[in-house]
């Protein structure tokens, strides 16, 4: 018989089960956990059985991983899985605190450290805005660890600053700017990239991001301008040739070792994302965005779209509220009483302000969640955008053009899934001249929508 606050063995005897399988799993080893960090025996004895039930918690979640082998796969379940997986992450955290301070335990320190990583990876992969309290227990736990008085940390020194350098490296690969699926490969990446990547006291070669524990806890973005003055700075070092190396394995159709039962599409677009933030230069802003107030008005949907530019009745018109504008787009906050779902990364959008006259089209490119509102980041596609009638040779239909067809120019074409003919030109006939467009090649797909690129000929 099983004594209390002895470790149960929760892990799956079949391979991976359902979404709802998952859940129990996850929940039955986070209440494990808890016992076993409430358990009244004394806490020096316990700490072997606790660490044991957070490896139980922590191999349920890896297990079931979205865009893992056998991981949830269906929309309901992923968002489920978020929202249980987030919030017994954050209910442990404060009770392996109090543990860690009774016990005084380094491996109880470094069982709190990958407990708080973990909820950051799932945090960003939620589209959640970094928890401060999450990052400032990172940031004690490295600070008051021995390894905070180097002057480089790499993935050797594991422990504390191993998971800490883990944590920021999530922070800086752009999470929140994918899908759930290529979030989740992108974050695989980053644990298989570990090794090579360094955290460095002070200014130094090659710094991406930079933080300041326990003053400034979550991890901030090197401004060229301001330059680094203190704290530390987390460089991708080595491991940018290693991802071109993996990016170019995939591209060829090769799995490398530690990635298979991943999709190898989503693989190939997680390596390239991560190459473009982990590159000497990486994206930046193209333009200034400047604060602004006023009302959004927001159709979402390519059928909703092409149904407004037909001038037909009956359309919901969302109301969001304009935080900042840009030349290449709007940020925008949804408030709890505007009501309508958070739009997903890659949304079409018609929008325009309140008191406005042209609609603009638009891409949804960020979206992060706040407690009080969620914040929207919308990237300008076209400022007139246009519905076209088009003759692709097979059936006459109307797309929508967000550039002027000009010859020689390039012209981005946007219309329902499945609306293109492979290889095929389109004939439009604008201001009585037909003209004659011919595909580049290339295609942004989104879930209702498809963007190609035309050349007038």
């Amino acid at each position: 018989m099983k004594r209390k606050g002895d470790v149960f063995d929760f892990t799956s005897a079949h391979g991976a089960a359902g979404g709802q399988d998952a859940l129990v799993r996850i929940d039955t080893a986070a209440r494990l956990l808890t016992v076993q960090l409430s358990a009244d025996s004394r806490l020096g004895a316990e700490t072997p059985k606790q660490l044991a039930a957070l490896d139980v918690l922590l191999a349920e979640i890896h297990a079931s991983m979205p865009g893992a082998l056998g991981g949830v796969s269906s929309e309901p379940d992923r968002a489920a899985w978020l929202e249980l997986v987030l919030d017994r992450l954050r209910n442990t955290i404060p009770l392996l605190e109090h543990a860690l301070e009774d016990a005084h335990s380094a491996a109880l320190a470094e069982g709190l450290a990958k407990l708080a990583c973990e909820c950051v990876r799932w945090e960003l992969v939620a589209k959640r805005v970094p928890d401060v309290d999450v990052w400032r227990v990172l940031g004690h736990g490295f600070a008051t660890g021995g390894d905070s008085s180097l002057a480089r940390i790499d993935e050797r020194y594991g422990g504390v600053a191993k998971e800490y350098l883990r944590a920021i490296a999530y922070h800086s690969a752009g999470v929140d700017l994918l899908t759930i699926e290529q979030a989740a490969a992108v974050c695989r990446l980053v644990d298989l990239l570990l090794p090579r990547l360094t955290l460095n006291r002070g200014a130094g070669a090659f710094i991406l991001y930079v933080v300041d524990p326990p003053q400034s806890p979550v991890p901030v973005r090197l401004s060229r301008a301001s330059g680094m003055t203190s704290g530390w700075g987390f460089s991708p070092g080595g491991a940018i040739e290693v991802l071109a190396e993996t990016h170019g394995q995939l591209l060829r159709g090769d799995v490398p070792s530690g990635l298979t039962g991943w999709e190898p599409g989503t693989l190939r677009d997680a390596a390239a994302h991560l190459r473009r933030l982990w590159s000497h230069r990486p994206p930046v802003r193209r333009f200034r965005r400047h604060g602004a107030d006023g009302k959004l008005l927001v159709v979402k949907g390519y059928g909703d779209i092409k149904a407004l530019f037909q001038a037909k009745s009956g359309l919901e018109f969302r109301g969001w509220r304009i935080a900042d504008l840009s030349r290449g787009g709007v940020g925008a906050l949804l408030m709890p009483k505007d009501g309508g779902p958070v739009p997903d990364h890659g949304a079409l959008l018609a929008f325009r302000p309140h008191d406005g006259v042209n609609w603009h089209l638009g891409l949804v490119r960020r979206v992060r969640l706040a407690k009080e509102c969620a914040e929207v980041g919308i990237e300008t596609l076209s400022i007139r955008p246009e519905l076209v009638r088009v003759d692709d040779g097979r059936v006459p239909s109307e797309m929508l053009f967000c550039d002027p067809v000009l010859k020689g120019e390039a012209v981005r074409v946007v219309a329902g899934v499945g609306a293109f003919r492979e290889g095929a030109s389109l004939f439009v006939n604008v201001e009585g001249r037909l003209s004659k467009l011919k595909p580049l090649g290339g295609m942004l797909q989104g879930e209702d929508y498809e963007l190609r690129v035309f050349q007038v000929v």
